[in-house]
């Protein structure tokens, strides 16, 4: 099956700045896969203006949750580990 190309530029624009906040936990090929798998969901879902961003945080809130990450907390922070905070 040929790669699409249009999913191919999503991985290269959205992976770089989503391995900074998750390389040194998960793996750049899981990275890569939750783009495609997000921006995958989101064809056709949400208009094109928006597409980058969507598929951005989405994610990232699922390689947030991988990582173990308290994805409850404002403002989500990479970096700190889930905690039970007491607010």
């Amino acid at each position: 099956m040929p790669v699409d190309p249009d999913i191919t530029s999503f991985v290269k624009r959205l992976a770089p700045g989503l391995m900074r906040e998750f390389g040194g936990i998960l793996p750049m090929t899981r990275v890569c896969y939750e783009v495609v798998t997000a921006r995958r969901e989101l064809d056709g879902q949400i208009d094109l203006e928006a597409l980058d961003e969507m598929t951005h945080q989405l994610a990232r809130w699922r390689l947030a949750t991988l990582a173990g990450f308290d994805t409850e907390q404002q403002p989500f922070r990479p970096g700190l580990l889930a905690t039970t905070a007491e607010n």
